[in-house]
């Protein structure tokens, strides 16, 4: 089963790459995810959990960032 087309892999596989400025804007979850964040035990997990919702969200694959 090939959900994404090779370019499209390619894409979604390669990290961009960001300033501190945009590195900041990416970040700055809506409160929502915050909350849901903060009820992860382990800090890693948060800090995984921070870091994909960060990336998803910038390439529009897992929420719309609606304020």
């Amino acid at each position: 089963m090939q959900i994404l087309t090779v370019a499209e892999q390619h894409v979604f596989g390669t990290p961009p790459i960001f300033n501190a400025a945009q590195r900041k804007a990416v970040f700055d979850l809506p409160r929502a995810l915050q909350k849901e964040a903060e009820k992860l035990r382990d800090p890693i997990h948060r800090i995984g959990f921070w870091v994909n919702a960060g990336y998803l969200g910038l390439r529009g694959n897992f929420f719309s960032r609606v304020r």
